[in-house]
């Protein structure tokens, strides 16, 4: 979600604030009271210097001009791509006529009475003044009320020539401005409303259908914190805007504070959105505001409203969570996990791995499991593997995952929980799928039939080898082999031999069962391919150029497939330095994967430069590994439209240089199709680009 700031200018952390919004704690105007043993006083609320007439109290020279309270101007609208808002045009109103903003002491009471003792331990008496908001009255205070008090923000005036300390306090009445004066959005959309408050504390919000609601309304979110310092505090209340009926409603922010009372009401316009006619349901909770990336929620609607109808219309019964709320836990120092109708997230993992989605797709796959009483130690988790690989990633070329068939750990990934078992998966929907029979029943393949048998506690667990266990009876029903063991070495053979072959599920038989859902268009599936690549192959020159206006020079990487570590990150490809490299083992991010590329790194020049020479570093130029052999140099200005410069597939030098010819364009992209005699590791020391002609 886009991060909306917006200008809440006000001098101060103030007393009773006057809202422009429908406040549910009401407001006092400008009215005349008394203080004790003095006579009538004017509290001022034009933001004057008021007339605070206390006897013997003499502002400190800081506080003796008051300053203005600015506006933060027009009201201004913002517009993101989940919501509008109209932001709150005046900043706080000073009912005591005293800048807090200057406050010597923010606390509770007694804390207060303890300073006050070690910062002024000649003052031979001490008087405390109370401003409160509710009656807009100056009261004379004893020590025992302060020390009774839960919280404070006060000053303190201290004569030298009488010894006499004065201690002027703020009530601590909680008040709440919100930034923004009126919100609309769609159900389903998960939006953060800024507020600021004059004290630190805890509230809750209740979206209603009345202004000042403190019942639960359509939804209550709990634990919302005002922090800050300086006498400034301020939080978010973060919520997803429920799924209810269109129309009017308010945000109303409570305090609490032992009895709910409303601080404030936010009227917010709920619309109809994309997700409002879905069968399922995606709530946010927890942290989220604490997750940095502004696109990290928008690829989750997406993962979610892609990926869990279709898991449902798979393997749920009817039965299982048709809302489900991802929590994000600041917390949790794991990754995630599924509990109950929650899957929980640490906000720590998330910052640190933005583009990490895919483990959402495993957590809603166990949303959709929900299995009572069965005793596994690898089907659970190995089922929620390959959810997440065929529904997710095989439907979403961005995160599709890409095994080389050569990969051992495909062929005896064993029966572990987490197992590399996504291939045997997709094997086993290969060769046993569900079907429809002549009659038009559905026949259950070996997957469908054991959740079924699962959810029916038809089965009470998945030893893989035990030919008397009710799951292998249930898999030589379907196979006709004896366990599920059998059904594994048959399929390593099959992949050994070749004559078994995994390009995507495009050609599934069983697609069926998850097509052609409500509100909720058909996937393309990707599919792998053998190598696609130009056809022009470029000059190698006699001489390397390794000299001249390298326009690598100010360019950065927009992405690549991964490295290994920090120190060989693709950084080092174009970082002007050939004593380092760039080196990775596994694409982290295979997008372009799936026609054949191992690797890939795309540049980006800054600017749309004219260039016709590249030089590459091979790994043999600082170590005895094998070079790049096969590769291909595409250009772009737009990032979707790619021009092939070159491909190469008879590697000659350590170091050797191209003329491609008169080329104009900002992004380079290499992908590489063999990275050092089939070994599987790219090791490229340093990629130069010239404009020689």
């Amino acid at each position: 979600m886009k991060k909306i700031s917006v200008l809440l200018a006000a001098a101060a952390m103030t007393v009773c604030s006057l809202l422009l919004l429908a406040s549910c704690a009401g407001e006092n105007g400008g009215e005349t009271t008394s203080a004790p043993d003095t006579e009538t006083t004017t509290i001022n609320q034009t933001h004057n210097t008021p007339d605070l007439s206390i006897p013997d109290f003499d502002f400190q020279k800081d506080f003796t001009t008051l300053k203005e309270v600015e506006t933060a101007g027009l009201s201004e609208t913002i517009e993101t791509e989940r919501y509008t808002a109209e932001t709150t045009a005046e900043g706080w109103s000073i009912n005591s006529g005293i800048d807090f903003s200057v406050y010597d002491y923010a606390g509770g009471g007694a804390g207060l009475v303890e300073m006050a003792k070690e910062k002024y331990p000649k003052a031979a008496s001490t008087v405390y003044y109370f401003y409160d908001c509710k009656d807009a009255s100056i009261k004379n205070w004893t020590s025992d009320k302060v020390n009774n008090t839960t919280s404070v923000l006060a000053f303190f005036d201290y004569n030298t020539s009488n010894n006499k300390l004065r201690v002027f306090i703020q009530n601590d009445e909680l008040r709440v401005r919100p930034a923004y004066s009126s919100v609309t959005a769609g159900s389903g959309y998960y939006i953060s409303l800024p507020f600021d408050s004059n004290l630190p504390g805890e509230y809750r919000a209740v979206i209603s259908q009345e202004v000042g609601s403190t019942a639960e309304g359509v939804s209550s979110i709990d634990g919302v914190a005002a922090t800050g310092s300086d006498g400034r505090f301020g939080g978010n209340i973060s919520f997803t805007v429920p799924f209810v009926a269109s129309g009017d409603y308010y945000v109303n922010i409570i305090a609490n504070s032992g009895s709910d009372y409303c601080l404030a009401s936010i009227p917010l316009k709920i619309e109809k959105s994309d997700f409002s006619d879905m069968k399922y349901h995606l709530l946010f909770s927890g942290d989220w505001d604490l997750i940095t990336d502004s696109d990290y929620q928008n690829e989750l609607l997406k993962l979610f409203y892609n990926t869990y109808p279709r898991l449902y219309a798979r393997w749920g019964t009817g039965s299982e969570p048709k809302t489900v709320t991802f929590i994000a836990d600041k917390s949790y120092d794991g990754v995630a996990y599924s509990s109950g109708q929650t899957v929980v997230v640490s906000v720590d993992y998330a910052n640190s791995n933005p583009l990490d989605i895919g483990f959402f797709s495993h957590e809603i796959t166990h949303q959709v499991q929900q299995y009572i009483g069965f005793d596994s130690d690898w089907w659970v988790e190995n089922m929620a593997n390959y959810g997440g690989f065929r529904y997710f990633h095989w439907s979403n070329a961005k995160y599709v995952q890409v095994y080389k068939s050569s990969d051992k750990s495909l062929q005896d990934w064993g029966y572990e929980p987490y197992g590399n078992n996504k291939w045997f998966f997709a094997y086993m929907d290969s060769k046993y799928p569900s079907y429809l029979d002549e009659s038009g029943q559905l026949q259950l393949g070996l997957i469908d039939s054991i959740n079924s048998a699962v959810k029916k506690k038809q089965v009470s667990n998945d030893k893989p080898t035990s030919k008397d266990s009710e799951f292998n009876q249930l898999v030589k029903q379907v196979t006709g082999l004896a366990t599920i063991e059998d059904v594994r070495l048959q399929f390593v053979k099959e992949l050994k031999d070749g004559t078994w072959t995994f390009e995507g599920f495009g050609n599934y038989s069983d697609n069926f069962l998850t097509e052609d859902l409500p509100n909720l268009e058909n996937p393309v599936y990707p599919m792998m391919t053998e190598p696609v690549h130009g056809d022009f192959t470029a000059e190698r020159l006699a001489d390397a150029v390794t000299s001249g206006d390298n326009l690598m020079t100010n360019a950065k990487i927009h992405s690549s497939a991964g490295s290994v570590n920090a120190s060989e990150s693709p950084e080092k490809l174009i970082d002007g330095n050939t004593g380092t490299k760039w080196c990775c083992t596994g694409a982290s991010n295979p997008q372009y994967c799936l026609d054949g590329t191992i690797y890939w790194v795309i540049i980006d020049l800054g600017e749309s430069r004219d260039f016709d020479t590249y030089t590459l570093y091979h790994t043999k130029t600082k170590e005895n590994y094998g070079n790049m052999s096969e590769w291909e140099l595409l250009v772009s200005n737009d990032l979707e439209n790619w021009e092939s410069v070159d491909y190469q597939n008879n590697n000659k030098a350590n170091i050797e240089s191209f003329d491609v010819g008169s080329y104009n364009g900002r992004y380079l992209l290499l992908r590489v199709y063999n990275p050092d005699g089939n070994y599987g590791t790219i090791r490229l020391y340093e990629f130069q680009l010239y404009k020689n002609n």
